[in-house]
Formats: structure tokens, C-alpha cells, sequence
């Protein structure tokens, strides 16, 4: 048998019942507004970051004219189209584009290197004006390829060299002066290969692969070390005079694979390190034969939204 609670205790019970329901309001509202102030917790994968929970980040693609000295970036936003057009560097020099996350806040900015001097010039945002970091890394005069990517998973990337005459990967985990970090051989030497790098495995460090044009063959590394292909893809047309290019296409974590024709100004972008065809095939930026292709994260709040920017019927490069 129950006993009825005196109207004494009933009102007392009320009472206290009040007020933890106002105090557990109040500290609900003060968590919010506490998350709030200091914003949204970084996360930083290799080159693709999630920025806020539920938010999936993808690369895009661009663009670099040497002759005009421009960047030309893709950028699809909250399903919205926003290209950026970036004027830095000299005009009508023999430098080689770049783009990474150089100061860790999750957004993929532009950068150059000049081979003549072995000298990196960084730029912290995608807008016009000077370097914000400049180093020497490397000989000059050394026919080495530029590559760039987060070696160590630390969260921001940094700055490697190739050397196709060796075969040799010289990697450097600090944007500053020095010596590489690393070096390593991987494939054969005196080929024509182009030196690519992603995080293939989605394990949060990039790490190295190589481009066979005459056979249309990615070679992929899951570590900076010398050694066999893990993972080796036919993609594309042998002899097709296309460029490499690497990033995360669809949001998943794992960098995949492209192509870019500058005789036609098309990308082709396949979202899985295996062969068959493109799984996304557009056009972008001006076309010409001197065009070089580079990818990044280029604009905060993006969603995985496809980067198609002009589609093209035939997804086969």
C-alpha cells in the first residue's frame, strides 16, 4: 500500500525539482555558448580536414599559368560555384606551382618553386600579394620536381623534392632552411615520370607515388621509404601527353587519383585507386598547352559537393 505525501512535501518536492531544471538550462546554455566562442574543433587528415561534425571536406581542382603568373581555383561552397583568381609569382617564369596547408588551419593555399634557384615562396592565403614564407631547400639548377604534402600527419604540410634522373624523394617535415628529413629511392631512374603524393590509405600521412605518362601507370607508396608499389593503377590513355593530379574528390578521407588535359582544359577524376573510368569529367580554367594542374581545399565551409564545373560526355581521359 501506498502512503499519499503530505501537501507540505509534494510543494517542497516541486520547488526543488525547479530549480535543477532552471540550473540545467542554464549550464546547457552556457556549454553552447562556450563551444561557440572558441569555435569548431579541428581535426586535420592528411589534406583533408573535418572542420564540423557532420561536414565532409573534398579538394578541388585548378589551374596555374605560368605565362600570366595566375592560379586559377575551383571552389564549390555550400553547393555554391565560387572561383578565386590568384595573381602571384612573375610572369612569364619557369617556376612550378604548389598548393598546401602550409600553417595548419585547414585550408589549402598557394605557393611556387623556382628550380633555377632552389628557392619555395609559400603564400598563406589565396589572394594576390607577397610570400608569406620563403626558404632554399635543394641545389639549384638541379632538375629536381617539387612535391609537397603532410609527412608526418602533424597537420599542416610541408615541402619535398624529386629527382627523376635518381629516382630520389628528398622530404622535409619544416617549411624553413635546411637539409631533408628524409630521402629514399623509389621506381627507376631516368624515366619520365612525375612524382605525385596523397594519403592513399587514409591513415592521416601522405606519402609518395609516381606517374608513368608512356604507360599510364600510378605507382602508390604507403610509406616514405624505398620499396614496391603497394598499389599500382592503370588510368588513362599511354602517350596521352596528360598531367597527374591527386586529392580527395568525394570527402572519404583517402586521396585518389586524376588526369588533366590542358590541350582540352578536362579533368578526370576517379574516386578509388583502381582502374576504369572517371567518375567525374569536366572542363575548367583557360585552355592552354602550358596550363599546370594543382588541387587543394581551397575555401572553408565547403560541403562534398562534385567540383563539376562544365561537364563533358565521355568520362574516359
Amino acid at each position: 500500500m501506498r502512503r499519499a505525501l503530505p501537501g507540505g512535501y509534494i510543494r517542497l518536492l516541486i520547488l526543488v525539482l525547479i530549480v535543477i531544471a532552471a540550473g540545467s538550462g542554464i549550464g546547457a546554455r552556457t556549454a553552447r555558448f562556450q563551444a561557440a566562442a572558441q569555435g569548431p574543433a579541428v581535426s586535420r587528415i592528411g589534406a583533408n580536414a573535418s572542420r564540423l561534425a557532420g561536414t565532409k571536406q573534398v579538394d578541388n581542382v585548378g589551374v596555374y599559368d605560368p605565362v600570366k603568373g595566375t592560379f586559377y581555383l575551383h571552389n564549390v561552397v555550400a553547393g555554391e560555384t565560387r572561383d578565386l583568381v590568384v595573381h602571384f609569382g612573375p610572369t612569364n617564369a619557369k617556376f612550378q606551382p604548389l598548393a598546401g596547408d602550409w600553417d595548419g588551419d585547414g585550408i589549402d593555399t598557394v605557393g611556387l618553386y623556382d628550380p633555377a634557384k632552389g628557392v619555395f615562396y609559400l603564400r598563406n592565403s589565396n589572394s594576390d600579394g607577397l610570400e608569406n614564407l620563403v626558404f632554399q631547400f635543394g641545389p639549384a639548377n638541379g632538375g629536381a620536381v617539387a612535391i609537397t604534402g603532410d609527412w608526418t600527419a602533424h597537420s599542416s604540410d610541408t615541402i619535398g623534392l624529386y629527382d627523376p634522373v635518381k629516382s630520389l624523394f628528398s622530404l622535409r617535415t619544416t617549411s624553413a632552411d635546411g637539409v631533408e628529413d628524409t630521402a629514399f629511392t623509389f621506381g627507376a631512374g631516368n624515366s619520365q615520370s612525375s612524382p605525385i603524393a596523397g594519403d592513399w590509405n587514409g591513415n592521416g600521412a601522405e606519402t609518395i607515388g609516381l606517374y608513368d605518362p608512356v604507360k599510364g601507370i600510378f605507382s602508390l607508396r604507403n610509406a616514405n621509404a624505398g620499396g614496391k608499389a603497394d598499389t599500382q593503377v592503370q588510368f588513362g590513355p599511354v602517350n596521352g601527353g596528360l598531367l597527374p593530379i591527386v586529392g580527395d574528390w568525394n570527402g572519404d578521407g583517402i586521396d585518389t587519383i586524376g588526369l588533366y588535359d590542358p590541350a582540352k582544359g578536362i579533368f578526370y577524376l576517379r574516386n578509388t585507386n583502381d582502374g576504369g573510368v572517371a567518375d567525374e569529367a569536366f572542363g575548367f580554367g583557360p585552355v592552354s598547352a602550358g596550363m599546370v594542374p594543382i588541387a587543394g581545399h581551397w575555401m572553408d565551409n565547403e560541403t562534398a559537393t562534385s567540383s563539376v564545373a562544365t561537364a563533358v560526355p565521355s568520362r574516359n581521359p
